[in-house]
């Protein structure tokens, strides 16, 4: 996907060491180059912060971020809200129940990492792929002291729950080999339908 609007509609695990994300990244391309979007990322142990962040470059083990929020006030593992993500060539927004949370510009004459420009494209500018995960530890943690095999018997929540993805794109923004729209029952209360390529 390039630019439209993102919206899932999830509800986050609680536990330590739990880290759930919904998150856009760049196809594979020769030389590297990585342009990650994060609609929505939590720390388990936080239930009620949130991250969004927009990062590029060259390495991914170190990108360079360009906006980043925490937002706070809701307890994201007792209900369902839905996260939003604004892309278009401009700018990128994020959104909470509809309500926006933060804005940052992609309007910039340079995107220069210690003086060289890290891609051939400007950033998020490219198709990107959409992910949907939950990881146990890593580097968004400062504290890593309990395994995963500890932390997983203090878990109080350990399901990241993703009721729906609908994915909305203007019409000269979708790719001529995308889908019109599809839809996903998995039978078991997990998600039950994908709306792609939904013209606005």
């Amino acid at each position: 996907y390039r630019y439209g609007y993102f919206l899932i509609r999830a509800k986050l695990p609680k536990g330590k060491l739990l880290w759930p994300a919904l998150w856009l990244l760049t196809r594979p391309v020769d030389p590297p180059c990585y342009h990650e979007i994060d609609i929505m990322e939590a720390q388990g142990q936080v239930p009620n912060r949130m991250i969004f962040t927009a990062h590029y470059g060259s390495n991914f083990g170190n990108l360079t971020r360009h906006g980043s929020k925490n937002a706070t006030n809701l307890n994201l593992s007792d209900e369902f809200h839905d996260y939003g993500l604004m892309w278009t060539k401009e700018s990128l927004g994020w959104y909470i129940d509809g309500k926006p949370y933060y804005e940052t510009s992609l309007a910039r004459d340079n995107w220069l990492i210690d003086g060289k420009e890290p891609c051939a494209a400007a950033p998020f500018s490219e198709y990107m792929n959409i992910t949907l995960n939950m990881a146990v530890g890593g580097n968004l943690f400062s504290d890593n002291s309990l395994s995963p095999e500890e932390a997983a018997m203090v878990w109080s929540k350990p399901t990241f729950e993703i009721d729906w993805v609908r994915i909305y794109q203007k019409q000269g923004d979708i790719p001529s080999t995308a889908l019109e729209a599809d839809e996903i029952y998995d039978g078991e209360g997990g998600i039950k339908e994908i709306y792609i390529n939904t013209i606005l």
